[in-house]
């Protein structure tokens, strides 16, 4: 008569390739997941920047518009700068984890003409694998990234 089932020994073969196999794809989808964090915060970053300038352009409000950038977050305002904003406007916008920005504070969209208060260009890096990506401002408002 034949027992069914399996020995101690298949099974631990076979939690063992799984191991490998679990310990050689982890360290690529963490890569992959850090990428795609960077790619996507950037995408959203450069859409607001847009829309603070359409909001300017188009004279909402008969105000300026602009976007305060701090290291792990930025906000879409009104006004004629950050510090003399109307803060019941602002939009908080936080950022993903391991991502931040840096060498740019604020740029800021003069009402009508869209035309930046300053132009530059603002890094953002995404700490855990040291990646980042540029995004520039150029004097007619343009905004577009650079590598």
């Amino acid at each position: 008569m034949k027992k069914k089932g399996f020995t101690l020994i298949e099974i631990i073969l076979v939690i063992s390739l799984v191991f490998i196999i679990s310990a050689a794809t982890i360290p690529s989808y963490s890569k992959f997941i850090n990428g795609r964090k960077l790619q996507s915060d950037q995408n959203k970053l450069i859409e607001n920047i847009r829309y603070a300038r359409e909001l300017a352009e188009s004279g909402k409000n008969n105000s300026n518009f602009g976007v305060y950038f701090q290291e792990s977050r930025y906000v879409l305002y009104q006004g004629e700068g950050y510090g003399n904003r109307d803060p019941s406007q602002d939009q908080i916008f936080d950022l993903s984890k391991n991502i931040e920005l840096s060498n740019l504070n604020e740029v800021n969209f003069e009402t009508g003409t869209s035309m930046p208060s300053t132009t530059g260009t603002l890094k953002i890096t995404n700490t855990a694998n040291e990646k980042f990506r540029n995004i520039k401002v150029n004097k007619e408002g343009l905004i577009y990234v650079s590598r």
